[in-house]
């Protein structure tokens, strides 16, 4: 999706606001998020972005998710490749504060590699509206540790969890300290006890986090449309290649 695509429920160009077949654009959506869910995660946040406008379809949203699908044609033969005796598992988290122009809530985005290769990944808008950017990686921060908890079991089940606690990636310092120090830091007093679970994983060692510079962050393709040069940066690096 275009980096410059702004997604509207109503969009002011008259052509744009042209409603289109409801079920054929709930069609196109369902195949669209088969595959990202499968397999690309590269298509993941674009996907997620356009079901929510499966119940009002216009043409603008259509005609998005036909850019989707071309994007899709000239990369069929991508495939996510995972490495013998590569690194271990790691995470990498990120926002988009108030995303969505429609109503203001945030993008959430994360990915595990394991590997060399994206294992899991999830892009989703925050179902609360978000303070401040720190706020928005924090809350994404939590879901984020959900799963790594969730991951940890099935190692240990599998006998290849070591034990040591697994490295989610940030590149927001204020959400870092957020989580990692005290329970009534000002700026968290307000948020649902339900987000400061990132809390708990940290003291009870199930994770630990580490900055990482947002021009390296693989995680910001989960959270909006991002340029060509980072789309490749991003997908790249979860593994993701071409002509295997």
């Amino acid at each position: 999706m275009s980096a410059n695509v702004k997604l509207e429920k109503d969009p002011n160009n008259e052509e744009e606001r042209e409603k289109v077949d409801e079920k054929v654009y709930q069609e196109l959506i369902g195949y669209l998020l088969y595959v990202a869910l499968h397999s690309r995660p590269d298509i993941a946040c674009a996907v997620n972005m356009l079901s929510q406008f499966s119940k009002d379809p216009r043409k603008q949203h259509y005609n998005a998710a036909l850019q989707v699908i071309r994007y899709l044609s000239t990369t069929r033969n991508a495939a996510i490749i995972y490495k013998k005796n590569s690194a271990p598992l790691m995470g990498f988290c990120d926002a988009n504060w108030a995303q969505d122009i429609n109503d203001r809530k945030s993008q959430t985005g994360f990915c595990f590699l394991l590997a060399g290769g994206a294992v899991t990944w999830e892009s989703k808008k925050q179902k609360v509206v978000a303070h401040s950017s720190a706020e928005a990686e924090y809350i994404a921060l939590t879901e984020s540790a959900k799963e790594a908890s969730y991951l940890s079991y099935i190692l240990e089940e599998l006998g290849l969890f070591n034990g040591k606690p697994i490295k989610i990636h940030t590149d927001s310092q204020s959400a870092q300290k957020m989580a990692e120090f005290g329970s009534h830091h000002s700026r968290t007093k307000h948020i649902h006890y339900k987000y400061h679970y990132i809390k708990d994983t940290i003291q009870n060692g199930v994770v630990e986090l580490r900055y990482l510079p947002t021009q390296d962050m693989l995680a910001d393709v989960l959270t909006k449309p991002v340029p060509k040069p980072k789309h490749i940066y991003c997908s790249n690096n979860m593994g993701i290649k071409l002509n295997c």
